[in-house]
Formats: C-alpha cells, sequence, structure tokens
C-alpha cells in the first residue's frame, strides 16, 4: 500500500527525532551554562583577569597587545573588581593600594598566545564599552558560552555519525558533555581554551562523518580550514594538523584498500619511532641539550670504567641557551643531607683550554647553589669542593653544567667519575674507587659511598634525536623549560619520575570531573572522588563487553581515530610540567582544561562502557530500558547539584 503523502518517511522521522535530541540538548546546555557564569565569583578561574586583559586591550586600542603593554586604568579597575568580590579571600598576602600606586594585574601576560578567541571576545566587548569592568567580564563569559555550545552541538554530531538511529548514547553522550561539571566550569571561563575545544571539536565532527562516509575533496578542504583555525587558536589544538592526514588516511580504507592503509600507518609509525629514537645517553641524567651527539662516549681518557660524559656547546647556540645534564635525588636522601656537609667532585676535561664550573648542587627551599671555578684543559683533572646544605633540603640536583656562557668556538666538555659523598673528605685528593661503577671507594684514607647513579656513564639508556627538542621547543609551552628530553628521563627514571606522573594523573582526574575556580575548589566531603574513580573504572570494564556486543559493526576507523586523538592530546597534558621535576624552585601538575580538546572521545568511551554494562544488566534484572538508561544521566545531574553545593560553600555563599 503506497504511503500516505502527508505521512513522514521513517527516515525524516528518526531525522526530526535527532533534532529534537539536539535541541533538548543544547537548551540543557544554556541552563548548565548560564548557571556556572554566574556560580564562579569573577575573575575565578586559570588566568582570567589576564585572558580578559588581552580580550580587553583588542577592542580599546585595535591592535593585538605587545609583551609590556597594559592600560593603567583599566588595569586599576580589575584588581579593585577582584578585591571587591573577594579574590584575595584565600590568599595570605592580600594586597594594599594607595590611590596613586601604579597597578598591575596578577599573572602571566597572555598576549603571545593566537589571536582568534580574544578577538571573538573583543567585538562584543565593544558595544558594553560603557558598562563596568565586572560586566564587561560577563558579557566576555557569554562569549565562551557560544563556544561551549558549539562544542556540545560537535558532540551530538559526532555521536549521530557513529551510532545507529536506536542507540541510547545518542542523546546520552552530548547530554553528559553537556552536563560534567569541570567541563561546564571551564567553558564559560574568559580563556582561549574555549575556543581551543571548540574548534578541535569540530574537527574531529568533521574527521568522524568523512571516515565513515569515504573521502570527498569537500570534506578534506572543511578540515583543512579547521586545521589552519586551530593554528589561532591554541597550542593545545594544533593537534589538528597532526590528526588531518590521519584522518584523511582512514577514510580511504575501503574494502581491499583497507588493509593497504593500516598496513602504510603501521609503517609511518615505526618509520617515526626510528627517527625519533636513538640509543646511548648516559641513564639516570636528565639531558638538557641539542647536540646531536650522546652524552655518553667510550673513550680512552676515561678515569673509571670504558665510558665518560660530554656535553657540547656551539657558537650557533642562543646566549640564553642552557645546557646540562642533572641528577635529581631522592627525597629522602635530600632530606638525610638537611644541615649535613657533602662533598662533591669529578674528573673534568675539554677539547681546548677553557674556565668551567665544578659540579654544581642545588637545593630548594633556600635556592642555594654551590660551585667553584677551574681551569681545564685535554687532560682529565679531578676538580672538586666542600658544601654545607642549609636547612631542610627537600629537593636537591647535581648539574653537569660546566659553561654559562656563549663560546666564540665550539668546545666539548667531558667528565667521569662524579661523586657525591656525605661527610668532609680532602678536595686536592681524587677517590680511588673499588668497583667498576664508581659506587664505593677510598677517599683520603677513609671508605665512603657515593650517592649518585651512574656516576660514571656506564650505563645508557634510549635518548630522543636532536631535532625533536628543536620541534619540541616550538610547540609546547614555557621553550625555557619544555625539552622533550627531559620529559623522557622523567618516564624512565620512575624513582624520580613516579611522584609527579602520580599526583599529575590525580590532578587530571579531579579537574575533569569536578575541581573548579583555579582548581582549588573541590567537592565537599572525605574523599568524595573515590567515587568518580569508581564510576571511571566501571565505564573501562565495560569497553571489552561493548566490544563483544558490537564485533561485527564496530567502527573500527574511528576507534583509531579516537585512540590516536586520546593518547596524543591526554598523554600531552600529561607530561605538560614534567620538566618541573628537573627545575630546583618550582613545580607544576597540569590540570584538565590542556586535555579537554578530546572531550568527545573521552566522554565516547565513558558512556560506550557504562551502557555496555547497563545492557547486561537490564537482562539480569529485568528492568525497564528508559529506567536503567537514565542511570548515568541521573548520576551526572546529582554531580551537579552537589558540585553546585561545593563552590557556593568554598564562596561562602551559603550551605
Amino acid at each position: 500500500m503506497p504511503k500516505s503523502e502527508n505521512k513522514p518517511s521513517d527516515k525524516e522521522g528518526k531525522h526530526s527525532r535527532d533534532y529534537i535530541i539536539l535541541g533538548i540538548v543544547l537548551m540543557v546546555a544554556i541552563i548548565q551554562g548560564v548557571i556556572y557564569i554566574f556560580l564562579l565569583p569573577p575573575w575565578q578561574h586559570y588566568d582570567e583577569p589576564k585572558h580578559f586583559e588581552y580580550a580587553w586591550m583588542l577592542s580599546n586600542y585595535r591592535h593585538v597587545p605587545q609583551k609590556g603593554d597594559y592600560d593603567p586604568d583599566m588595569s586599576r579597575q580589575v584588581v579593585l573588581s577582584m578585591i571587591e568580590h573577594g579574590f584575595y579571600q584565600h590568599i595570605p598576602l592580600k594586597p594594599h593600594y594607595t590611590p596613586d600606586e601604579d597597578v598591575r594585574i596578577m599573572g602571566y601576560q597572555q598576549f603571545d598566545e593566537p589571536p582568534l578567541y580574544y578577538l571573538s571576545v573583543a567585538l562584543p566587548l565593544s558595544f558594553f564599552s560603557d558598562q563596568s569592568i565586572t560586566n564587561q567580564l560577563y558579557v566576555a563569559r557569554f562569549v565562551s558560552l557560544f563556544f561551549y555550545l558549539l562544542t556540545v552541538l560537535a558532540a551530538w554530531g559526532v555521536t549521530r555519525e557513529i551510532t545507529s538511529p536506536n542507540s541510547v548514547l545518542r542523546w546520552l553522550v552530548p547530554l553528559l558533555v553537556a552536563l560534567l561539571p569541570g567541563f561546564a566550569d571551564l567553558m564559560t571561563a574568559v580563556n582561549n581554551d574555549v575556543a581551543a575545544v571548540a574548534i578541535l571539536s569540530l574537527f574531529m565532527w568533521v574527521a568522524v562523518r568523512m571516515i565513515k562516509r569515504g573521502f570527498s575533496l569537500s570534506g578534506f578542504l572543511l578540515l583543512s580550514v579547521l586545521a589552519v583555525i586551530s593554528v589561532f587558536t591554541k597550542g593545545t589544538a594544533m593537534i589538528a594538523l597532526a590528526l588531518l592526514p590521519l584522518a584523511a588516511a582512514l577514510s580511504l580504507a575501503r574494502g581491499k584498500w583497507r588493509w593497504y592503509i593500516w598496513g602504510a600507518l603501521g609503517f609511518v609509525f615505526v618509520i617515526m619511532v626510528v627517527a625519533a629514537f636513538s640509543w646511548g645517553d648516559a641513564a639516570y641524567w636528565a639531558r638538557r641539550t641539542f647536540q646531536a651527539e650522546n652524552t655518553r662516549l667510550i673513550t680512552s681518557d676515561a678515569t673509571v670504567g670504558r665510558y665518560a660524559m660530554q656535553l657540547v656547546y656551539d657558537p650557533s647556540l642562543p646566549p640564553s641557551a642552557e645546557i646540562w645534564l642533572r641528577q635529581p635525588l631522592p627525597e629522602d636522601i635530600g632530606l638525610d643531607l638537611s644541615h649535613q656537609t657533602v662533598t662533591l667532585g669529578a674528573w673534568m676535561w675539554a677539547t681546548h683550554p677553557v674556565k668551567v664550573r665544578s659540579l654544581i648542587l642545588r637545593t630548594y627551599p633556600g635556592s642555594q647553589m654551590v660551585y667553584r671555578q677551574a681551569l681545564i684543559d685535554q687532560t682529565p683533572t679531578f676538580v672538586a669542593l666542600e658544601a654545607n646544605l642549609e636547612g631542610a633540603t627537600r629537593r636537591t640536583f647535581i648539574s653537569f653544567q660546566p659553561l654559562d656562557r656563549h663560546v666564540d668556538e665550539q668546545v666539548t666538555v667531558y667528565a667521569d667519575g662524579l661523586v657525591l659523598a656525605q661527610g668532609s673528605y680532602p678536595v686536592d685528593e681524587p677517590p680511588i674507587f673499588t668497583d667498576a661503577d664508581a659506587k664505593i671507594g677510598i677517599w683520603g684514607g677513609r671508605s665512603f659511598v657515593n650517592l649518585l647513579q651512574n656516576p660514571s656513564a656506564e650505563q645508557g639508556w634510549p635518548r630522543l634525536r636532536s631535532w625533536v627538542d628543536q620541534v619540541g621547543v616550538m610547540l609546547l609551552p614555557d621553550p625555557n623549560l619544555n625539552v622533550l628530553s627531559v620529559t623522557l628521563y622523567t618516564a624512565l627514571d620512575q624513582n624520580r619520575g613516579h611522584d609527579y606522573y602520580y599526583t599529575a594523573a590525580s590532578r587530571l582526574f579531579r579537574t575533569f570531573w569536578a575541581k573548579f575556580g583555579w582548581g582549588q575548589v573541590p567537592l565537599l566531603g572525605h574523599k568524595p572522588y573515590r567515587v568518580l574513580v569508581g564510576l571511571t573504572i566501571i565505564a573501562f570494564i565495560g569497553l571489552p563487553f561493548l566490544l563483544f556486543q558490537k564485533r561485527r559493526d564496530f567502527p573500527w576507523e574511528v576507534a583509531l581515530f579516537f585512540l590516536v586523538s586520546l593518547l596524543a592530546i591526554w598523554g600531552v597534558a600529561l607530561i605538560r610540567g614534567s620538566n618541573y621535576v628537573l627545575i630546583p624552585y618550582k613545580m607544576y601538575y597540569p590540570v584538565a582544561r590542556y586535555a579537554f580538546p578530546a572531550i568527545i572521545p573521552t566522554m565516547m568511551v565513558l558512556s560506550a562502557g557504562w551502557i555496555a554494562l547497563l545492557i547486561y544488566a537490564k537482562k539480569w534484572f529485568k528492568i525497564k530500558r528508559g529506567l536503567i538508561f537514565a542511570l548515568p544521566l541521573l548520576i551526572f545531574v546529582l554531580l551537579n547539584i552537589y558540585a553546585i553545593i561545593s563552590i557556593l560553600h568554598y564562596y561562602g555563599k551559603g550551605f
């Protein structure tokens, strides 16, 4: 029997249902966003005052501000607004300003960030220039809400591309993206992270669409445009440049070509690993040098064993370049050395006579730095000194950093038999090592134990080639600190890196779920995050069930794209502060805003894992479909209520 012309087709009905879902999801996101816009007091987001300053300067001066630029009147208004709204309530040192005092906004200037987000905020700000600075901040937050809605839209689009029309994931994934408290907090802040998240989410939507439907020129061009836009948004979004060729390759993986494409991707991966890694650096010594040579070499001049360490100083390096090998002592050893006398030294020589620094001992707190100058030549010379460690030395470092100045001609400085011993030993008499690894020996007629690991470079381990470090400095934040070789060190030496990675993973997890403001506002209660750990574990347990349930029609190409995206984005977020393990005066642990560009695949993994287990629970307990699949949504609603109460309590607004 023919269909009535007035009756919609099944396909039209499914489309209509999808758009109804979209409308509901966007309405929920708007309500959630408005709540969080006004829930967090003014200026209570990561670097929000300085991000707002960038947009305000663009709006009022009509040009991109440069380092050091500021507007005295605007700065004073912001600082007074911060004081008025209790910004310094939980800070011990509160500012006091006189009427004629020059006032600067606290924090890091953001003027070196790409301009796209700030331009998008500057335009509406220009229509509200007569409003108070606090009201202008709220205008900027509403611009961030727009990027929040774009991200939720992209989550709906991605889920629609890879799920069947009746799949619960079609409404669950975008709803949970909208309802994730930690995400809503960030995406209603004045911060260029919100644009980075939105642009990369749109990129993923177009990429998944092209992977599922096959390569098209229009899809590839749109994907390329989004990748270019990411460059003008933020470094965390620039992963789109790397994902672009992967998406194009996977979109071509059809029929018999699938195995060729997958084989080619595997071959490219192997080539990249071989091109990036080498072997031969001195184990347990972090490397900050762009030299092509290994930091460890076989030499007939070695005073202990067969190997020595080397650092190459080249005149082409910028004057500010720091070149060193560094080893942090375990915290328990550093504490044992507090208020103690130590003796440290090394055999040193160079390709030509040069004035160098001995081994350097640095401690924190106290910022103690001890070394001596010495003149060395081509013959190994023992250079030593005695130091008294002042105060509690929670962080203690030994550095081989012989030169701190620019050189006019290339020079290579060598070291062997490095030693750090507790107590006072003669600095004009070298120790006699009684083992091949220079760990024990006799010094001045007394036995000693060397507190350094691999002090004569007899052990080697992997290294990154110098070009990888050079690329990393261009792409990573804090170019004066971030060298990927140092990150590799923290991964290889787990005795030193374990504490960092554990703390960083914990901070990423908490700020992903529900930790607010500048990362200082937790959920109320005793260890509330354990429940969220349990929910996350349950999701990962459910993934094998999902693979079994959907083994015949599982979207493997999309899954590979998601996997690479997750590893790249979460991986870079995790290592973001790893270099600080080797910086004496500070530590930095990253927060989830650097991982939120992967919000869609992350929430897809969590939601799919929960639903896979709930499907089995539905069969076992014979619970109605609507009730059991609404459980994750109910949990997120309750989590938001709990989060709102926690935030209000922290800022003294009730509860």
